[in-house]
């Protein structure tokens, strides 16, 4: 059976062994870890960073964007002509 890694432990680890000289590096990885805490790491896809993107818009975290040039966006992501 393979094993599961859930993304609350990796970022745990990530968060030990952290040393950089970000102030806000904790607080940011803190809110990856409530949105996917208990979630395998393998069932996470992109949907899901877009789904927590989107909670970081609506908080007003980060702003959106949008590209100027639609083809340089991944094919799954082209609105149709």
């Amino acid at each position: 059976m393979a094993s599961t890694h859930l993304f609350k432990d990796l970022a745990q680890v990530i968060l030990a062994n952290y040393g950089g000289q970000d102030p806000s590096f904790k607080s940011r990885l803190s809110f990856w870890i409530h949105q996917f805490g208990d979630r395998d790491i393998a069932s996470l896809a992109p949907d899901d960073i877009e789904d927590g993107l989107d909670a970081l818009i609506a908080r007003g975290k980060i702003k959106a964007i949008r590209l100027r040039d639609p083809k340089k966006l991944p094919l799954r992501n082209r609105m149709p002509c």
